[in-house]
């Protein structure tokens, strides 16, 4: 296992954050680290990652089923207006 200089600042956040997940500050930096390389590497970049992106946002759109065709807003104002 190698060594790694870091500040006294970020030390004491690792390890106040390690507590309360009751992990070793050790641990968690090392996991901290791998997730951060792993999420800016080339090929998570690329697929992987654009996949994820847009799954998620398909998740969370609020899509019209395909073929059905949509109102247009000013349409169902006038109709509001008039009736």
């Amino acid at each position: 296992m190698g060594m790694l200089a870091i500040s006294d600042d970020l030390l004491a956040k690792i390890a106040d954050a390690a507590k309360r997940r009751g992990v070793a500050p050790e641990q968690l930096a090392e996991d901290l680290l791998d997730r951060s390389l792993r999420k800016s590497s080339p090929a998570d970049s690329d697929g992987v990652r654009r996949a994820a992106q847009i799954r998620r946002a398909n998740e969370i759109a609020a899509m019209t089923p395909r073929g059905v065709k949509q109102t247009d807003a000013v349409e169902l104002l006038r109709e509001e207006r008039e009736a």
